[in-house]
C-alpha cells in the first residue's frame, strides 16, 4: 500500500484492532456478522494517519434507508455570509451529499437559489461522480463536499473529479473532522471502518495543495467532541507553500498508537471493578458506541442497550445478541451503571430525562475522554 495523499511507500504501523463488526449492521434477527480489523498506519513523509484498507463499500453501505448522519451545524450562518459575495448568484451550485443542503439552503436565503444535492456518494467514491452529476449542473461555480471527504478511498482523485465538472474559477468549500484534539486526549472512539484517514487543519491544507489549488479560507470550529475544519478552495492555482510541522505530527499518531494498549487494559479494569456491581446497561447505540464496546473488547460485560430512536428499538445491536430498548427498560431493569455513548453536550439533557435511574442509585459513566464523567 502507498499513503493516500502523497503516494510514498514510507508507512509505519501505529495500531492493528481485532476483527470488528461494521458499526451500522443493525439486524432483526441475531446473525453473526463479518468482521473487519483496522489496521492503522502513518505516513512518514506527510505525516497521514489511515487505514489500511476501508471494508468493501457494499458492506459500508447502510442497510436501512432512515440512516443519516447528523453533522455539526452551528458555523453554517457564519460560512454562508462568508461564501455569498464570492459567488455568482446566477450559476449553479451542487452539494456532494445531503449533508450539503443545508447550508445551500442558507446560500439560497441569500440569494443563491439554483442548488442540487446528488445521492449515492457518501463514501466518497471517485468512480461514481460522473454518473451522479447532472448535465445541467456541468460548470457550476460552487461545489460542498461535508464530511465526505475523510471516507474516500482515494481522496485526491475524488477531488479532480469534482474539479473537472466545475468552472476554471470555482470555489470548493470541504469539510472534515478534526481528529488532532481527539488523539492527543486518546479518545480512540474516533477510529471508524468507515474513515480512510484521520486528518488535522495542518495536514488536510498540506494535502490539497497538492492538487496545485489556492486556499481562500481555513477555519477551526470547536465543538463538544471533535472540531470541525472548513478549507475553501479556489480551482486558480495556488503559490503559497503550507508548512507542515512533521516531527510534530509523527509524534502525534505515534502516540496516540503507542498508548492504545494501555488505554484499553485500563477501560477493561475499570469496567471489571464496575461489574462486581452487576451488568452494565449502554444508553447509546451509534458508531461511537459501537466502535468503543467492541474496541475495547467490553461487550461480555454489557446486558443492556438502550436509544430511544424509535428506528433502532427492536434491533440487534451489531456483534451482539442484545437487542436495542427504549431507555424505559432503565426503569424496569434496574442497573446500577451505565455506560453513556451520546455527546458530552448532551448529557445535561440526558440526565434530565434518566431522573429515575439517577435517582435510584443508578450512575452515568461517559465512554468520551473528554466528559467530566468519563468511565
Amino acid at each position: 500500500m502507498s499513503c493516500l495523499l502523497c503516494a510514498s511507500d514510507s508507512l509505519q504501523t501505529l495500531l492493528v484492532t481485532a476483527p470488528l463488526p461494521i458499526s451500522h449492521h443493525f439486524s432483526e434477527q441475531p446473525h453473526t456478522p463479518e468482521r473487519y480489523p483496522l489496521h492503522l498506519l502513518q505516513c512518514q513523509d506527510c505525516a497521514l494517519v489511515q487505514l489500511e484498507n476501508l471494508p468493501p463499500s457494499q458492506a459500508l453501505r447502510p442497510a436501512f434507508s432512515w440512516m443519516r448522519y447528523l453533522e455539526p451545524e452551528s458555523h453554517l450562518d457564519e460560512l454562508a455570509q462568508w461564501l455569498r459575495p464570492r459567488l455568482d448568484t446566477t450559476a449553479p451550485k451542487v452539494g456532494l451529499t445531503y449533508k450539503d443542503e443545508s447550508l445551500l439552503q442558507r446560500l439560497e436565503r441569500l440569494g443563491c437559489p439554483d442548488f442540487r444535492c446528488l445521492e449515492g456518494l457518501e463514501l466518497g467514491e471517485p468512480e461514481r461522480i460522473d454518473d451522479a452529476w447532472p448535465e445541467k449542473f456541468e460548470g457550476c461555480d460552487l461545489v460542498v463536499a461535508r464530511h465526505v471527504f475523510e471516507h474516500s478511498p482515494d481522496p485526491l482523485q475524488l477531488v479532480k473529479n469534482i474539479l473537472r465538472h466545475m468552472r476554471p474559477e470555482g470555489i470548493l468549500v470541504l469539510e472534515i473532522p478534526d481528529t488532532v484534539r481527539s488523539m492527543d486526549l486518546g479518545e480512540y472512539t474516533t477510529l471508524w471502518e468507515e474513515h480512510s484517514m484521520y486528518l488535522g487543519r495542518a495536514t488536510m491544507e498540506h494535502a490539497l495543495q497538492r492538487l496545485g489549488l489556492q486556499l481562500l479560507f481555513s477555519q477551526t470550529y470547536p465543538q463538544a467532541m471533535e472540531d470541525s475544519i472548513v478549507t475553501v478552495w479556489s480551482t486558480r492555482p495556488g503559490t503559497t507553500p503550507v508548512p507542515l510541522d512533521l516531527p510534530l505530527e509523527l509524534s502525534r499518531g505515534a502516540r496516540f498508537g503507542r498508548e492504545f494498549p494501555a488505554a484499553r487494559s485500563r477501560v477493561q479494569e475499570r469496567v471489571a471493578a464496575l461489574s462486581t456491581d452487576g451488568p452494565l446497561a449502554v444508553l447509546g447505540s451509534g458508531h461511537l458506541t459501537c466502535t468503543y464496546l467492541h474496541l475495547m473488547e467490553i461487550t461480555a460485560s454489557v446486558d443492556l442497550i438502550v436509544d430511544d430512536n424509535p428506528n433502532k428499538i427492536g434491533l440487534f445491536f451489531p456483534g451482539t445478541n442484545l437487542r436495542i430498548q427504549s431507555s424505559q427498560a432503565l426503569r424496569n431493569r434496574p442497573h446500577p451503571h451505565c455506560l453513556l455513548g451520546v455527546n458530552p453536550e448532551n448529557e445535561a439533557a440526558v440526565f434530565r430525562r434518566q431522573q429515575p435511574f439517577l435517582q435510584s442509585g443508578g450512575r452515568f459513566h461517559s465512554i468520551f475522554p473528554s466528559s467530566k464523567i468519563h468511565l
